[in-house]
C-alpha cells in the first residue's frame, strides 16, 4: 500500500486514536476524509466541524483532506449520513462559498467527492429549468467556481448511473476529469429491488474496473484508494484488488498538461451567481424538510401513508425514502460504536447495537454519544443474551462514557454535556472483580480504565457487514 485514508470525525471519537494515526505516519501518508462537514448547506459550515478536521489534518501532517458534496444536516437537523441536494446554480453558489470558507480554515488543500445517491429528486432535471444541471455538469460548475480538485469517486458514479438506467461510462466523460486528483473505487451488492447499493463491504464490481481504467486514460496515474470497511475475510482477495489498480496505475499514460479551458482554477463568471436572502432562506427550509423526512421514526400503524407524505414533502420517491432510513439506521452504529472502544472489537457486539437502537428515537443533533450509551446500557443489562465477555465490556464503555460526558442521556431527550470536573468511577463486572475509571479536571483530560481482562479472546477487527437492504 502506498498511503491510507481514515473518516477525519472517527479519528476524534477516542483521545488515542489521533495517537495510533500518528505512529500510522510513520509508515504510510495518512490522508482525513471527512464526512460531516456539510458542504452543501445553505446556513454555512458549522466552525467547530472544520476546526475539528483542521486539526486532525495538522496532526497527521497530511498532504490533503478530502470532504463530499453532500449535506448531513436540514438547519438543527443532523441527518447522519451524505446526503445529495438537488442540482442547481444557486445550491453551487452555497458550495463555493462554503468550499472557500472551508479551504481558509485547513492547513492542506481540500479535495472533493461526488457521492451516491439513495434517492431521486422529482423533477431532478426539468427541460424548461434553466437552473437545474446533470449531475456531471454540476461537479463542472463546482470545481470552475472553486478550483477546487476532485476526488472522484467511481463506485458512487457508477451506483448512479446504473439505478438511473444510464451508461456508466458515457456518464464518466461527463465529469471534469481534468480536475481529478485522487479517485476511490469500492465494492457493492443489489438489493431485491435491482437498486445497487455501494456498501465498502463486498468485492469492486469488474464494471467499476473498467471504469477506473477508462478514467486513468485521462487523469493520468492519480492516487487510488480502495474504500473497504468491511467483512475481511479474504484478505487475499483484497490486495488482489489493489494489485489491479497498480496495474491500470503503470499503464495510465502521464497526465495531459491542462488547457486554458480545462483549468481548475476559479472562474469569475461562476462566482458572480448571488443567492438571495430569500433563496438561501427557502433551501434552508427544503433541507430541513428533507432532514426530518429521512430521520422519522417508521413504525406507525399508518406507517405507508405517513411514508407516503413525508416522501411528497421532501419531493423524493417513497422508496428511496425507506432505502435512506435503512441507511440511516445502520449509519446510526457506525457513528456511536467508535465511542464503545471495547465493544467495538467484538463482531455480536455491531448486531446487538443494531438491536439496542431499534426503536430508540434519534435526537435531532449529537446523536452519537446518546446512541452509544444507549447501546452499552441495554448490552449491560442483557447478561441472559450474551456471555459474560460481552456484558463486561460493555460495563467497562459505560463507565468511560460516565468519565467523558455527564447526563443519562438513554432516557431523557438532552444532549450528554463533556465532563469538566474530575471523575471517579467504579463498576462491578459479571466476570468477577471491578472496573475503575479516573479523570482529571478539564474537559480534554485523559482518562484512566482499569479493568481485570477479558477471559476471552478479543477478534483484531469488527466483522461488520452492513445488513442487506430490504
Amino acid at each position: 500500500m502506498g498511503f491510507v485514508e481514515v473518516v477525519a470525525e472517527a479519528a476524534l471519537a477516542q483521545p488515542h486514536h489521533l495517537r495510533e494515526l500518528e505512529a500510522t505516519t510513520a509508515i504510510w501518508p495518512v490522508i482525513p476524509h471527512g464526512v460531516k462537514l456539510s458542504l452543501a448547506s445553505p446556513d454555512g459550515l458549522r466552525p467547530e466541524r472544520l476546526t475539528r478536521l483542521a486539526t486532525v489534518a495538522t496532526r497527521l501532517r497530511a498532504p490533503c483532506v478530502s470532504e463530499h458534496i453532500a449535506i448531513t444536516r436540514g438547519d438543527d437537523v443532523d441527518i447522519g449520513h451524505l446526503t445529495p441536494v438537488r442540482r442547481t446554480r444557486a445550491r453551487v453558489a452555497v458550495i463555493a462559498e462554503n468550499i472557500r470558507t472551508a479551504q481558509a480554515g485547513l492547513p492542506v488543500p481540500l479535495l472533493v467527492e461526488n457521492i451516491a445517491a439513495p434517492f431521486a429528486y422529482h423533477g431532478d432535471v426539468a427541460d424548461d429549468a434553466l437552473d437545474e444541471l446533470e449531475e456531471g455538469a454540476f461537479y463542472h460548475a463546482v470545481v470552475a467556481a472553486t478550483g477546487c480538485g476532485l476526488l472522484l469517486d467511481l463506485s458512487n458514479l457508477y451506483a448512479n448511473a446504473r439505478n438511473a438506467g444510464q451508461d456508466p461510462v458515457a456518464h464518466l466523460h461527463s465529469f471534469p476529469l481534468h480536475a481529478t486528483r485522487m479517485i476511490h473505487i469500492a465494492g457493492g451488492v443489489i438489493d431485491d429491488s435491482g437498486f445497487y447499493h455501494d456498501t465498502h463491504a463486498h468485492p469492486v464490481p469488474e464494471a467499476v474496473f473498467a471504469i477506473l481504467a477508462e478514467a486513468l486514460r485521462h487523469t493520468g496515474p492519480v492516487p487510488i484508494l480502495l474504500e473497504r470497511d468491511a467483512d475481511f475475510d479474504d484478505v487475499g482477495a483484497i490486495f488482489a484488488e489493489l494489485d489491479r489498480c497498480r496495474a491500470l496505475l503503470a499503464a495510465a499514460p502521464t497526465r495531459p498538461q491542462p488547457s486554458s479551458s480545462s483549468s481548475s482554477s476559479p472562474s469569475s463568471s461562476s462566482k458572480a451567481f448571488v443567492v438571495s436572502p430569500q433563496e438561501r432562506a427557502a433551501m434552508v427550509a427544503v433541507d430541513r424538510a428533507l432532514a426530518l423526512a429521512l430521520t422519522a421514526d417508521d413504525d406507525a400503524d399508518d406507517a405507508d401513508d405517513a411514508d407516503a407524505a413525508a416522501a411528497a414533502a421532501a419531493g423524493i420517491d417513497v422508496a428511496g425514502l425507506r432505502r435512506t432510513r435503512h441507511i440511516l439506521r445502520r449509519k446510526r452504529v457506525d457513528d456511536a460504536m467508535p465511542l464503545l472502544p471495547r465493544l467495538a472489537l467484538r463482531p455480536e457486539a455491531w448486531v446487538a447495537a443494531a438491536n439496542a437502537l431499534a426503536g430508540f428515537r434519534r435526537q435531532p443533533a449529537n446523536n452519537a454519544v446518546r446512541d452509544a450509551w444507549r447501546i452499552a446500557d441495554v448490552v449491560a443489562h442483557s447478561a441472559d443474551v450474551y456471555d459474560d465477555a460481552i456484558v463486561d465490556d460493555a460495563i467497562v464503555d459505560g463507565l468511560l462514557l460516565r468519565a467523558r460526558f455527564q447526563g443519562d442521556p438513554t432516557t431523557a431527550n438532552t444532549s450528554p454535556r463533556r465532563r469538566v470536573l474530575p471523575f471517579v468511577g467504579r463498576a462491578g463486572l459479571r466476570g468477577g472483580g471491578r472496573a475503575t475509571a479516573l479523570k482529571g479536571p478539564g474537559a480534554d483530560a485523559s482518562i484512566r480504565v482499569h479493568a481485570p481482562s477479558s477471559q476471552r479472546e478479543t477478534p483484531t477487527g469488527a466483522d461488520w457487514r452492513p445488513p442487506e437492504p430490504p
